[in-house]
This record gives C-alpha cells, structure tokens and sequence, in this order.
C-alpha cells in the first residue's frame, strides 16, 4: 500500500477530505464500501459530492493499493472493496494512526460471509443441493436462478 501517497490523497482533494472524516467517524471495518450509500451518507451530512467524485476517490484507492474499486453490473452496485481496514486506513490518511491494518480475504467460496447465506435444498431424499446467494438477493435475480434452473433438465429434448 503506498501510504505517503493515501496521506497526500486526503491533503489534495476535498472529496477524499471529506470521505475519510466520515470513515474515521465509523466503529469498524467494512468488507465494501458501495457508491451510492456513502454519497447518500455524505449528502446526509451536508456535504453536496457528485457520484463522480468518490468514483474518483475510490479509483485513486485502488491505484494506492487499498482495494479494488468495482463497476456494477447486472444489478449490483458500484463499490470499492477493502484490501485493508477501511477504519484504520482512513485514520492514517487524516493522521490519527501511522499503521494501516490488512485484511485477510476470505473465499468466495466462504459460506460465512456477510454479505452471502447458505441454503439447501433437499431436491430429492438422499440428494441435498447448497446454494450460496447474496443477502440483498433481489426478486428479478431469483427470477433468473429459477428460469436457469428450469432450462436444466434434458428430457424436454430427447
């Protein structure tokens, strides 16, 4: 991570300013940071900062290597992923620390996430089927998951 660079970051750029005061204010980490929660969080505050502009910063997070800065597609929101602690990185860009926490990532795979629950299906007696689906999971997406899983089956074909 280039520290210096975080530092100069919240020095230059009112956005940034503005963004890790917020962040400072928080009680922990976050795994993900979303676009348009901390714009209405900041809005919220008083503070009037386009959608563009914590693009911009969480773009220059992701040069720094704090995270990854992700696009949203298919109905996920924009957001900016932590590879280090959200709280103490932006206690080290204002100045209150001068350590910055790494984070250990868990699978995808990790059923104890918290952003994705475990289900299962018991499809037939001795066949239980595990599904790991996001929390936010919207109704147009289990839609789509229930037309996938009726194009499953062959017999229809043959």
């Amino acid at each position: 991570m280039e520290k210096e660079k975080l530092r100069e970051l919240y020095r230059n750029n009112s956005s940034a300013k503005i963004f890790f005061d917020h962040m400072t204010n928080r009680q922990r980490n976050q795994n993900e940071t979303k676009v348009d929660r901390i714009v209405q969080l900041l809005n919220d505050e008083g503070h009037s900062i386009p959608r563009g502009e914590i693009v911009s910063v969480f773009k220059s997070l992701e040069e720094y290597k704090c995270g990854q800065f992700v696009a949203g597609r298919w109905g996920w929101p924009s957001r900016f992923v932590w590879d280090v602690g959200s709280l103490s990185a932006s206690q080290f860009a204002v100045g209150e620390t001068e350590e910055v926490e790494e984070v250990k990532k868990e699978s995808d795979e990790d059923p104890g996430r918290s952003d994705s629950l475990k289900h299962t299906f018991n499809l037939r007696a001795d066949l239980p089927i595990e599904f790991i689906l996001p929390v936010d999971l919207t109704g147009k997406e289990a839609e789509r998951l229930a037309g996938f899983i009726k194009a499953l089956p062959m017999e229809d074909y043959e």
